[in-house]
Order: C-alpha cells, then sequence, then structure tokens
C-alpha cells in the first residue's frame, strides 16, 4: 500500500477533518504515492523540488520516513529544517532486548540528534513564522 511522504496534505488523508476546509482547498494540494521511506526514491518529489531549496519537514514515523526523507533530501544538496514535536512515531517494544520498551518520545528526540548531526537544522515550532518573515 503506498504511503504519503511525511509534510504532504492530501485530499486522501484529510478527508473527512472539518478544518479541512479551512486550511486548503483540495485542488491546490500535490500527491505523491511512496513505497519507501525516503520520499526522494521511486518518486517524482525531486522533480518537484529542486535541489537548492529549503525544505520544512514534519511527518509520522520519525525513525523511518521522517529520518530516511531528511537524509534524502541532504544528500540532493537541499536545505534541510525539521521541526521539533511535529514529528513523531509509535512506542517500541524490543523483542530481541527481552522485552523491553523504548517510549516514542525518546526515539523522536534519537532520531533528531542523529539528523542534526548529518546536518539538518531542528528548530523549536515557535521560531517556524520567523524564518518565512521577510521572503
Amino acid at each position: 500500500m503506498p504511503l504519503e511522504p511525511p509534510g504532504w496534505l492530501t485530499a486522501k488523508s484529510l478527508s473527512g477533518n472539518p478544518q479541512w476546509s479551512l486550511l486548503w482547498s483540495a485542488d491546490s494540494i500535490k500527491k505523491l504515492e511512496k513505497e519507501k521511506s525516503n520520499a526522494f526514491t521511486g518518486t517524482k518529489l525531486g522533480q518537484l523540488i529542486s535541489p537548492d531549496e529549503e525544505i520544512v519537514v514534519v511527518g509520522l514515523l520519525s525513525d523511518y520516513s521522517v529520518k530516511h526523507t531528511c537524509r534524502g533530501a541532504l544528500e540532493r544538496g537541499n536545505t534541510v529544517i525539521l521541526i521539533r514535536g511535529a514529528h513523531g512515531t509509535y512506542d517500541h517494544l524490543d523483542i530481541g532486548e527481552r522485552g523491553r520498551f523504548t517510549p516514542a518520545a525518546r526515539i523522536s528526540a534519537r532520531v533528531e540528534e542523529e539528523l542534526d548531526e548529518a546536518g539538518v537544522m531542528i528548530l523549536n515550532m515557535k521560531y517556524l513564522p520567523d524564518i518565512f518573515e521577510g521572503r
């Protein structure tokens, strides 16, 4: 089943949401189906977003889609901003580790650390509006 990449809102993913019509019309949303964690792999996303553009990433599955899409964008040359608190994952039960439980918040924080070291800018949500001011 194709998945929707992080940060892309689609009519399919938001249908039934009463706030949808207040934010966007379905005609203004680009739909992109993907089958890999990196939204640039096997899709036309690279044709839609130039390597010299800045990308703001949000989404579900910090440790898969979010992480691999951020890394893929960095490899292409994009400047990547990941919004702290606007991505997440699920708690993990590590069966091989005698049932050790890893909370989702710890996993997301670890992903932020890894991506920060790789060159992704990690930005608190409260600063997001300011980065677009004057552009």
